[in-house]
């Protein structure tokens, strides 16, 4: 579990940078975010 220990961050960052853009994509490109939640999936 060693290599876990040193490298978490090279696992977590891009994680959570991949959540922070989808989460920017679906506020910035929905322009009723709050209203419509009819999403084509």
């Amino acid at each position: 579990m060693n290599f876990l220990k040193e490298n978490w961050a090279w696992i977590v960052i891009p994680i959570l940078l991949f959540v922070a853009a989808v989460v920017a994509l679906i506020v910035l490109g929905d322009s009723d975010p709050l209203g419509n939640h009819e999403y084509n999936l």
